[in-house]
């Protein structure tokens, strides 16, 4: 597949996916055909955007190496073409990393997402030998994670120009909270590049408009409809009701990203088992929700509904 139809493909909603788990805690494969099919009856398609499994939300940290190759065949053949997929290849070892990529282009992956290495603090040198070091290994499109979180490193403009370098860089998953740095990323690159926010819904509308081709969420993996809602009144350049749509979203945004360390991956499951596609199984380090962490997501879950009830009687 040429560049150009990687790019075209994997703009709109970049739908960072859950691994489920059986109750033993195993991979569970049908758990992961239930999600696929849960997220095309709702509205993903391969039109408005792309999955990413093994993604930090597809708590890849706990996977062992044969695991992760599991759940990139078990995703391709339940997609079976219907959505394109970037696999999300990173590990603590560049051959691992090298190995994951080339195992989910050889699986039908039409690109890869890759953060800097991670653990210790990287110079740019070694940020930028790794990214020369996976471009090299694969023909797929390569979309960089400006993961700070992780790397403690914040990709300036000047790294991401030499990562650019590479020819198979297709997009850039950037989860910067400076706007400044936004509108100078996208001025530079949006052209040559899919700029993804890397904030999810909430920022979409704002994003947007600074340069973004699209968005990463994790709400989707629940209500993906909305997320798709959202996506289309900005395609069709209706920002009031883009806007009205990312407010009613943003109360349970926000409670997500409160659920520090990795916890907000327990919500995505509790919410999904009410919905029958799967457990409500982590691994470590994540574990099972509190009663009040329950209680605040049941309540914040209705209120969203009511709203988007109500905003939808006004249309």
């Amino acid at each position: 597949m040429k560049r150009e139809e990687i790019i075209r493909r994997t703009r709109g909603i970049a739908l960072t996916s859950i691994t489920p788990f059986k109750a033993d805690g195993s991979i569970d494969d049908k758990g992961i055909h239930q999600l696929v099919e849960f997220l095309v009856e709702r509205g993903i398609s391969g039109d408005n955007g792309f999955l990413v499994p093994l993604s930090t939300t597809g708590n890849f940290l706990s996977l062992s190496f044969e695991e992760r190759k599991q759940v990139i065949d078990v995703y391709l053949k339940a997609v079976s073409d219907r959505i394109p997929v970037v696999v999300g290849c990173n590990h603590i070892r560049l051959s691992d990393s090298i190995d994951l990529a080339r195992y989910s282009q050889d699986r039908g992956a039409v690109g890869i997402m890759v953060s800097p290495p991670f653990y210790w603090k990287a110079t740019e040198a070694q940020i930028i030998h790794h990214y020369h070091q996976i471009c090299s290994a694969v023909d797929i499109g390569v979309v960089i994670y400006n993961n700070h979180w992780a790397s403690q490193v914040d990709l300036s403009v000047q790294t991401l120009e030499r990562i650019l370098e590479n020819e198979n860089i297709i997009g850039l998953k950037e989860s910067t909270h400076s706007v400044t740095k936004l509108i100078e990323v996208a001025r530079k690159f949006e052209n040559r590049i899919n700029i993804l926010n890397g904030l999810g819904e909430a920022y979409e509308p704002t994003y947007m408009q600074l340069g973004c081709s699209g968005f990463t969420s994790t709400l989707g993996n629940v209500i993906p409809e909305l997320s798709v809602r959202l996506h289309s009144f900005l395609k069709d350049q209706n920002t009031e009701k883009a806007k009205e749509l990312a407010n009613h979203l943003t109360p349970l945004a926000l409670f997500m990203d409160s659920l520090t360390g990795g916890q907000y991956i327990a919500a995505l499951k509790h919410m999904l088992n009410r919905f029958g596609v799967c457990e409500r199984t982590v691994r470590p380090p994540v574990i099972p929700l509190k009663g009040s962490e329950i209680e605040q997501l049941e309540q914040l879950s209705k209120n969203l509904k009511a709203a988007v009830e109500s905003s939808n009687k006004r249309i």
